[in-house]
């Protein structure tokens, strides 16, 4: 029945998406001399890294250029062929749970958000101006580089306040729970514990952009008055709580062999490089395409914009399962985007999505970092990060022995 079920929504999913390729053309110019592209596109589409870059043409048209693993521009039949193979991949039905709980009455495990106040949109945009100029350097910064000296002496300026922020509620709360956490894109999305030298835990959110590598927030996997960088962190895609009350985790828990931010965060931790990877040493079990990253991606005000992950308190109940909601954009910067979807501290790393362009529904643009009554927000994904996140996907399981 499962299998029908896919076929037929697969079949539907493709009807629509022929329909867009009536504006795919073969670009009109080489790949040796682009003007600059709308957008790039990075994605792990069947265990391989691909990135591209798509020009919106004039009358609705658009073209690829493919950039890795091979330079290449792409004909009409080359473009539909591969932007299928990026989009239609059967969901995998894990086996039965490799283990459960039962959850609990009350977690002592914090919900993890952003601090107040230096997590305000305007004091971020200022700092920016005045210390950095227009542009803002993300260098990659890993546990394993500190830990073991290479940065030895480097400023760590913690985050202040209280954990509060991140836990907005915009009007009524609308949030509702993911019914099917194995479909796409929630399969990738997982529920996140970390514990710290100090003995703290926390929760977050985090999302799989390769099998070996999960995006999060930096503030969950690093406090300097926590004592600096996370010791562990343990992941669970698609986790879900069933009608008793029984934690289920259908990928299984996968444990982090290292973590990495950028060092703009580690010297004053800002919500503009509020970001993170997690790494794996070993591949999660059955997944091998994963939600489409767009480098930049600038939505329309007051457009709708999607998120789903693991809140703590939504509609002020205590949960472990995947909750989802949706929300209009209220103001977008150059690394930073607002918006109306309701959030709860827990909900840190969630992914940002909407549609992109003709033929994606579900493109990761950037991921939710605090709260604010005015509008939660996050990072974007933009030129300024790209080069980092790419290399985090292509590194994947080479940085568990950076030590």
């Amino acid at each position: 029945r499962w299998t029908s079920l896919w076929f037929w929504a697969a079949f539907a999913t493709l009807v629509t998406k022929l329909r867009a390729f009536k504006g795919l053309r073969k670009c009109p110019f080489g790949h040796h001399a682009t003007p600059e592209p709308s957008w790039r596109v990075v994605q792990v589409i069947r265990g391989q890294l691909h990135q591209w870059e798509e020009y919106r043409l004039h009358g609705g048209t658009f073209c690829i250029v493919k950039l890795h693993p091979e330079r290449k521009v792409l004909g009409i039949l080359e473009a539909q062929k591969f932007l299928m193979l990026s989009k239609l991949s059967e969901p995998v039905r894990a086996p039965d749970p490799t283990w459960v709980d039962f959850l609990p009455s009350r977690s002592a495990i914090s919900n993890l958000s952003a601090e107040d106040p230096p997590y305000s949109i305007n004091d971020t945009t200022s700092w920016y101006q005045e210390t950095s100029g227009s542009t803002l350097t993300d260098v990659s910064v890993s546990a394993s580089d500190l830990l073991a000296g290479g940065r030895e002496g480097l400023p760590w300026i913690g985050v202040t306040g209280n954990d509060t922020a991140g836990r907005v509620v915009i009007g009524e709360d609308e949030r509702t729970e993911v019914q099917d956490t194995q479909e796409f894109p929630y399969q990738g999305i997982g529920y996140v514990e970390m514990i710290w030298s100090n003995g703290a835990m926390g929760r977050c959110t985090a999302f799989l952009v390769s099998p070996f590598v999960a995006l999060t927030n930096a503030h969950c996997i690093y406090r300097e008055n926590w004592g600096g960088w996370i010791e562990e962190a343990s992941f669970s895609p698609a986790q879900y709580v069933t009608k008793d009350g029984v934690i289920s985790r259908p990928y299984g828990t996968s444990i982090s062999c290292n973590v990495a931010t950028n060092t703009g965060y580690i010297h004053r931790p800002n919500s503009a490089q509020d970001y993170a990877a997690i790494f794996f040493s070993n591949p999660v079990a059955g997944l091998g395409t994963f939600m489409p990253l767009v480098f930049p991606f600038t939505p329309k005000l007051d457009s709708q914009l999607f998120m789903a992950g693991y809140p703590g308190l939504p509609q002020q109940v205590f949960s472990e399962d995947m909750w989802e909601s949706s929300g209009e954009v209220v103001a977008v910067s150059d690394r930073l985007l607002q918006y109306t979807v309701d959030t709860s501290a827990g909900q840190s790393g969630s992914p940002l999505f909407c549609p992109v362009g003709s033929f994606f529904d579900h493109a990761a643009i950037g991921m939710h970092a605090f709260g604010r009554l005015e509008g939660n927000g996050g990072p974007r994904f933009v030129p300024e990060n790209e080069a980092l996140i790419f290399n985090w996907m292509k590194d994947g399981p080479a940085a568990c022995s950076t030590n």
